[in-house]
């Protein structure tokens, strides 16, 4: 997502240069917005952040590779998983980390 080909800047008055990247199918707001009589078939929408947020996104450990998302994602999962298959997370549904979950 955090790749350069996905990633365009806007000029934005008293702001000024910001960095956009896509963030979804934005054709099921087609009707709120009053386009929908348009017929579109494609539509796209953006966040605006600032210069430097996506290769934020990329940086990686340069000793595993990982990066920063997997790692903070990744490792979270794999301990619940690990949890789950040890038997010592046995509910099922949406846990509370703080009342149903051990450690």
């Amino acid at each position: 997502m955090f790749c350069p080909e996905n990633v365009h800047e806007v000029e934005i008055e008293g702001l000024g240069r910001l960095e956009a990247f896509p963030n979804g199918d934005a054709l099921k707001y087609a009707d709120l917005l009053g386009i929908k009589r348009y017929g579109l078939q494609n539509m796209g929408r953006y966040v605006l952040r600032w210069p430097g947020h996506c290769a934020f996104w990329n940086l990686r450990d340069l000793e595993t590779g990982f990066t920063a998302m997997s790692r903070t994602v990744g490792y979270t999962a794999s301990i619940g998983a690990l949890m789950i298959g040890t038997g010592k997370i046995t509910q099922r549904g949406l846990l509370s980390p703080v009342t149903d979950i051990p450690y």
